[in-house]
């Protein structure tokens, strides 16, 4: 009988456990939404107290950088398949076009813009993010961005 105790025990706390994982949220993929005609670098500063708060739907986490191209969030960056995320201008009426992705440049799609660069870093205790999108690859100073953003905030 202990045997046939033991095995229900364990069969409960895996059950219990696989169904507190289906709870929680799962970010498989980041969507980056910029207003139509931004050009430029736009960075994400994390784990920011005065930051927004993160918006999830569909197992996707969205960021959606005001005119400045400067976003604070609230919560930490997640480790998702950069390769999923993906990148759309904004206009005002809030209708979505998708940026073109480096790998499709030079592909006959009539793109607006193209996201050249992207890559997430720390400086500092800072964990960031940096999105670099037009037509040209521009000089970026992004530990300057930083240092302006987190002086005007003290």
């Amino acid at each position: 009988m202990n045997n046939i105790s033991y095995l229900r025990n364990v069969a409960i706390i895996f059950i219990l456990f696989m169904g507190l994982q289906s709870c929680s949220k799962k970010i498989e993929r980041e969507v980056f939404i910029f207003p139509k005609g931004f050009k430029g670098n736009a960075v994400i500063l994390f784990d920011q107290k005065d930051g927004r708060e993160e918006k999830v739907t569909n197992n996707s986490v969205i960021y959606d950088f005001p005119i400045t191209g400067i976003l604070l969030m609230r919560s930490k960056p997640h480790i998702t398949n950069m390769h999923l995320s993906k990148y759309y201008y904004k206009d005002t009426q809030e209708v979505l076009r998708e940026l073109c992705s480096k790998a499709s440049k030079g592909a006959d799609l009539n793109c607006e813009a193209t996201i050249l660069n992207d890559y997430f870093a720390s400086y500092g205790d800072i964990e960031y993010g940096v999105i670099a999108i037009g037509d040209t690859l521009e000089s970026f100073d992004v530990k300057a961005v930083i240092d302006s953003v987190v002086n005007l905030r003290r």
